[in-house]
């Protein structure tokens, strides 16, 4: 009986953290805009970086559509304009 109140009592503690960490995560992820700069560590020291999107080119200057491992290609999601 008490390894059960023990084991709930760890389940609840986990999904608790698994919230709050999500809420975290969602909050941050809402304040980033983009362009926006970000923070990594490098050998323990934090430096800034700005992620840019580059578009493919062929040999003859042409855009070329990007493919995943498979060969499927990346599709881009675009914004619904109503």
């Amino acid at each position: 009986m008490a390894a059960t109140a023990v084991n709930m009592g760890i389940n609840i503690n986990s999904n608790f953290r698994t919230v709050v960490f999500s809420v975290i995560g969602h909050l941050l992820s809402l304040q980033s805009s983009q362009g926006s700069v970000g923070w990594h560590l490098s050998g323990g020291t934090p430096v800034s970086y700005n992620v840019d999107q580059v578009n493919l080119l062929d040999d003859k200057n042409q855009p070329v559509q990007d493919t995943w491992a498979d060969g499927s290609p990346k599709l881009l999601r675009c914004k619904r304009k109503d």
